[in-house]
């Protein structure tokens, strides 16, 4: 017999999924999970999330030229990421896609 899934247990699916990659039918297919019972909790996240970017701002950073080769610090949320220069811009806007997920 299965057991009912709380909102919780919902919302960590949904994160699961967002994480997974994989389409919402392949990746319902392989946990046997129905699409139509997941999905109002995938907009609920969606929602959220959409709502917490609309209140985030973000300040101007302005770095003097003989701090060109210094490491700076970024801190989002509970996360501090050191960036040292010449960094990979793709990659450090994937990082902070992510560490703004997390927080």
């Amino acid at each position: 017999m299965n057991k009912r899934k709380s909102k919780s247990e919902w919302m960590e699916l949904v994160k699961e999924f967002k994480a997974s990659n994989l389409n919402l039918t392949t990746w319902c297919r392989q946990e046997g999970i129905c699409k139509t019972t997941i999905y109002p909790y995938i907009k609920i996240l969606d929602n959220n999330q959409t709502a917490l970017s609309e209140e985030q701002q973000w300040g101007k950073l302005s770095l003097p030229k003989s701090a060109s080769n210094s490491a700076i610090s970024i801190k989002v949320g509970s996360i501090t990421l050191s960036v040292n220069s010449g960094f990979d811009k793709e990659v450090l806007s994937e990082v902070l896609r992510v560490a703004m997920n997390l927080c």
